[in-house]
Order: structure tokens, then C-alpha cells, then sequence
């Protein structure tokens, strides 16, 4: 009953993100997290949720925007803890620590994963 209720979640989640309501989904993805912690997906989807939030912010040096970044890596951190190895919450990470400025980081994480995609080859080229 709880991955049912915990799909649900992500479903509503996905909907509210489509149309830009980042809270809204992240408050979803947090209800399916809480349900069935186990599910990576909720949590790298709640960390895009968190980095679009982010962006939104449009300031780099606003409280909200470093709260936002924090909490998207964080939950990247999580899911990579449920399932180690993940290459959707490695690839968010990478990008999120390339835009953050910690290229080093970003590139670390980044080797590990499949050099086509065009994201993950502009930041290892640098």
C-alpha cells in the first residue's frame, strides 16, 4: 500500500514540476521519500526540484539559492546512500558541484559515468 500511495506521490510531484511548481513537487517527492525511503528516484527528483528552485533565484549570493544547492546535493547524497552507484543522482551532483564552482568535484564524480552525454563531456573537457 505505502509504494502505491509513495507512486502517487511522485506522479503528483512530476505533474507540479512540469508546470514550474517546484515547492509543490518537492513537497511530494517528500511525502513518496518519507513512505518508501528505499527509492532513490524520489530523492533525485526532489534535488531537481531543489535545483530548479535554485535557479529561480536567479542570485547566486541569495540565501535561497545556497539553501536550495544545499539541499539538492544533500538528497543526491541520500540517494547515492540507498543506491550506490546511481548514475541519475551522480549526474546531478557532478552538475550541481560544476555550477557551484567545484570543478574538481563535478569531474570526480563525472568519470564514472557515460562520456556521450553532452552536459558531462563540456564540464570534463574544461
Amino acid at each position: 500500500m505505502q509504494r502505491v500511495i509513495s507512486c502517487v506521490g511522485q506522479i503528483r510531484g512530476n505533474q507540479l514540476f512540469q508546470v514550474g511548481d517546484y515547492r509543490g513537487a518537492i513537497k511530494c517527492y517528500t511525502e513518496a521519500a518519507s513512505l518508501l525511503p528505499s527509492n532513490p528516484a524520489y530523492l533525485c527528483n526532489r534535488a531537481f526540484a531543489w535545483h530548479k528552485l535554485a535557479q529561480g533565484a536567479m542570485n547566486p549570493e541569495a540565501i535561497e539559492y545556497k539553501t536550495s544547492m544545499e539541499k539538492a546535493l544533500s538528497d543526491c547524497d541520500r540517494a547515492m546512500e540507498v543506491s550506490p552507484g546511481h548514475q541519475k543522482a551522480l549526474r546531478r551532483k557532478g552538475l550541481l558541484l560544476s555550477e557551484l564552482g567545484r570543478i574538481t568535484e563535478a569531474k570526480e564524480l563525472l568519470r564514472r559515468l557515460d562520456a556521450k552525454d553532452r552536459e558531462v563531456r563540456l564540464i570534463l573537457d574544461k
